[in-house]
């Protein structure tokens, strides 16, 4: 994750979609060295001058709050863009909270006492942007935010532990499914296996096992899952359907999608997506027109094969129909459950 702390200048007119290269989709799948080693709680929070109740109340300026690169696997994108301007706006009117404070570890780096940023890198962003923002108001106010609240923790630390908790911490607003597969995958680069991964993060074992079948799968998808131009369900019914030819039938898709203006790609951009909904939409028709044909007095003149054919199919609607009814009771046919039609003069009543 980029320092905060280089966004002194930063412009909010200024913001920009972030553009992924390959070698940022590369840098997904290494796994970041975190080696935290337990520094002196009270001697760091006494260096930069913390005040200690039940919570910290931690210096925004001079803290030297260090963040661990690519920890947080949040993407910086559209969505994490709207969510830091929210808190930025919330700041700017409201100040801090005292009542949801940031989670931070004190360690020894380089010999010296230094705290890490566990939790909050959303919000911490968010204080830098709102503090640039007041500094450069005229009249200078008076409401920029000095300090914020802060757990300090030394428990759960390993590396295991810090990135199941990037999952399970992310409740108010959750972690994308790609986010997610990065953590999967930093997990499986530690040696644990879906079940171990599963008990770090709370993502079910079968989640897990896709989310890494995504992370193996060609960086051109990866990259289309990562912009939010097709979702991670669609991104592996492609990979297990096409095979080696994914990559070629996705890029169809997206095509079709760009055509249309439409930024994500859904099944209707699928190759005989129209053709099959109009046959799952003719069925009714097409079941009563079979019967029809049946009890119509020349299908005794059909060929015997043909008239097999048909024989065979309502017979496997029958008995699909039977044991439907059988377990959730009485069918009722498409054309008998229709709505019934609305008298005009009553239309304002209908609505």
């Amino acid at each position: 994750m980029e320092n905060a702390n280089s966004h002194e200048d930063f412009d909010l007119a200024d913001l920009d979609k972030v553009e992924v290269d390959e070698r940022q989709l590369a840098q997904d799948l290494v796994l970041p060295e975190l080696n935290i080693v337990k520094g002196n709680k009270k001697a760091v929070m006494k260096q930069i001058g913390a005040t200690s109740n039940d919570l910290w109340s931690l210096p925004v300026e001079g803290s030297n709050l260090v963040i661990l690169p690519n920890y947080n696997p949040r993407l910086k994108g559209p969505k994490w863009e709207a969510r830091v301007t929210d808190m930025v706006e919330s700041l700017l009117a409201d100040g801090w909270h005292d009542d949801s404070p940031i989670s931070v570890i004190s360690a020894r780096i380089n010999g010296e006492e230094a705290l890490l940023l566990k939790r909050g890198h959303t919000r911490w962003e968010a204080v830098k942007r709102a503090n640039a923002i007041l500094s450069q108001r005229v009249p200078k106010t008076e409401r920029r935010i000095t300090h914020v609240t802060a757990v300090c923790t030394q428990q759960r630390v390993t590396e295991e532990a810090m990135y199941g908790d990037t999952v399970r911490s992310n409740t108010d607003s959750e972690l994308e499914p790609y986010e997610k597969a990065i953590i999967c995958n930093n997990l499986r680069t530690l040696g644990c296996d879906t079940e171990t991964i599963e008990r770090y993060t709370g993502i079910k074992a079968a989640y897990v096992k896709d989310l890494l079948t995504l992370m193996d799968g060609p960086m051109k998808i990866r990259q289309l899952v990562r912009d939010g131009r097709i979702a991670v369900t669609r991104a592996l019914k492609m990979l297990r359907e096409h095979d080696v030819n994914a990559v070629s039938e996705v890029e169809k898709q997206v095509a079709r999608a760009d055509a249309a203006g439409k930024k994500r790609v859904t099944a209707k951009f699928v190759a005989g997506h129209m053709y099959h909904s109009a046959i799952r939409k003719a069925a009714p028709s097409l079941r009563t027109i079979v019967a029809d044909v049946k009890s119509d007095p020349g299908f005794s003149a059909l060929a015997p094969a043909t008239r097999q054919k048909i024989e065979e199919m309502t017979e496997q609607l029958e008995k699909v129909r039977k044991m439907d009814e059988e377990k959730n009771g009485p069918i009722q046919d498409p054309e008998a459950s229709s709505e019934p039609a609305v008298d005009p003069r009553q239309q304002s009543l209908a609505v």
